[in-house]
């Protein structure tokens, strides 16, 4: 995996949401339990702003998570 990128590094260019993949790992754990309270609410700012550190890509706020990103969760279960 690849190590979250300090905010000096993000691009400029704002983007959607990445794949959840690229940034679920680097997620506090606050961030996590804020996701998986409501999956389909829009994502909090505290949460994209950790998106964006651990992806370097800047996201477009409101961000929500796709049908992808919500089976991923639902794969990978409660313990997240």
């Amino acid at each position: 995996m690849q190590r979250p990128r300090s905010a000096q590094q993000l691009s400029d260019a704002p983007d959607g949401l990445p794949p959840i993949e690229e940034w679920w790992p680097y997620l506090t754990i606050g961030s996590r339990h804020t996701v998986l309270r409501d999956p389909t609410r829009p994502l909090e700012y505290r949460v994209v702003a950790e998106v964006q550190r651990a992806t370097g890509r800047r996201v477009d706020v409101p961000a929500n998570l796709s049908e992808h990103d919500l089976t991923f969760l639902a794969e990978i279960g409660p313990a997240a």
